[in-house]
C-alpha cells in the first residue's frame, strides 16, 4: 500500500487545479482534451509525496493508478537492474491501469518526490460518465500505438491468432455467423450482444483473391477490416512485415485515430473479411459504453 499524503505537509506542496491541468496537458493521452474535460480529469487526481528511497510501485504489483511525477525523480528498475529515471512531466503506469496487469517494473523514489495519481477506479468512472472523453482516449491511444509501431526497426511479436473454426459457405454469412465471428475478434470478446448485433448488420462482406492490394501507405483510412479467414501481409515503412491471420483486426488503429494508413496491406491468400466504416463502429461505441471500454482495454494491453 502506498502512503497517503501527510496532511502535515507544508502548503507549498499542494498542487493547485490549474497546475494539475498543465501537468496532464503535457501528456499525449490528454493533450487534445478541452479545458473542461481536462479539469474533470485533474480534479480526480490525488497528490502523493514520497521520501527518498520509498517504494512507489512494486515489481509485479497490479496497476492501480497512473502516476504523474510533479517534482523529484523516480528510479525504474526490472529484476534489480536500472531501466530509466522518471523526472518531472513523466508518467509511470500509463494506460496499464485500465488493464491491471503486472507492471513488470519497480518504481522507487530516487529523491524526495511529489506525484499526482489517477486511480483505475477514478479513470474508469470518468470514462463511463463522458463518452466524448472515452472516445478521445481511445483515439489518442490508437495514435500512440501507431507511432510506436511505425518507429520499430523490426516486426513486433504478435500473439497468435486462432483460425476461424467454421467453413465459409458459398453465400454471404448470416447474422448468427457474423455474431460468432465478431465475438471472437480482439477487443470485442466482452462486447454486449445488442452492440454486436447492431455492428453485424452494418458490415459489408468481402471475398478477395490472393495478392489483392487493400491499401497503401498514406491513403485515407475510413474503414477497418474484421478478418474472418485468410491471411493479409502488412508491410511497414521500415520494411518489416507481419502476417495478419483470420480472427484479427486490420487497419483499425489508423481508422479510429483519424490518421492515414501507416502500412501497406495485401492479401496473401484468399480472404473473407467484414468491412466496417469507422463511423459505424464509433456509433456502436457511443450506444454501448461497455463495448467501448472493452476495446480500450484491448488497446491498453498492447
Amino acid at each position: 500500500m502506498r502512503p497517503e499524503t501527510d496532511p502535515g505537509l507544508p502548503a507549498a506542496h499542494a498542487v493547485p487545479l490549474m497546475e494539475r491541468m498543465l501537468h496532464l496537458r503535457a501528456q499525449p493521452l490528454f493533450a487534445g482534451l478541452s479545458s473542461a474535460r481536462l479539469a474533470m480529469v485533474a480534479a480526480a487526481t490525488r497528490e502523493r509525496a514520497y521520501t527518498r528511497g520509498e517504494l512507489v510501485l512494486g515489481e509485479g504489483e497490479l496497476h492501480d493508478a497512473m502516476i504523474f511525477v510533479v517534482s523529484g525523480a523516480v528510479r525504474l528498475s526490472r529484476h534489480g537492474r536500472f531501466v530509466d529515471t522518471a523526472g518531472p512531466g513523466a508518467v509511470v503506469g500509463d494506460l496499464g491501469v485500465v488493464v491491471g496487469p503486472s507492471a513488470g517494473l519497480e518504481a522507487r523514489a530516487e529523491t524526495a518526490a511529489l506525484t499526482l495519481e489517477l486511480t483505475r477506479d477514478g479513470l474508469l468512472e470518468l470514462l463511463e460518465e463522458d463518452f466524448n472523453l472515452l472516445l478521445e482516449v481511445i483515439r489518442r491511444t490508437s495514435g500512440q500505438l501507431i507511432e510506436r509501431l511505425a518507429a520499430m526497426e523490426v516486426a513486433p511479436i504478435l500473439p497468435p491468432a486462432p483460425r476461424a473454426p467454421l467453413a465459409f459457405p458459398d453465400r454471404e454469412l448470416d447474422l448468427v455467423e457474423r455474431l460468432f465471428l465478431l465475438r471472437r475478434m480482439p477487443g470485442f470478446t466482452t462486447a454486449g450482444l445488442d452492440a454486436l448485433s447492431e455492428l453485424a448488420r452494418e458490415l459489408k462482406e468481402l471475398r478477395l483473391p490472393a495478392r489483392e492490394r487493400l491499401w497503401g501507405i498514406g491513403e485515407p483510412a475510413g474503414h477497418l477490416l474484421f478478418l474472418a479467414g485468410g491471411d493479409v501481409t502488412c508491410r511497414a515503412p521500415r520494411g518489416w512485415t507481419t502476417l495478419r491471420r483470420g480472427l484479427s483486426l486490420v487497419g483499425a488503429l489508423e481508422a479510429i485515430a483519424g490518421a492515414p494508413r501507416w502500412f501497406e496491406a495485401t492479401t496473401a491468400t484468399e480472404v473473407v473479411a467484414l468491412r466496417a466504416d469507422v463511423d459505424t463502429l464509433l456509433d456502436v461505441f457511443e450506444d454501448d459504453g461497455e463495448t467501448a471500454l472493452g476495446f480500450l482495454t484491448h488497446l491498453a494491453s498492447a
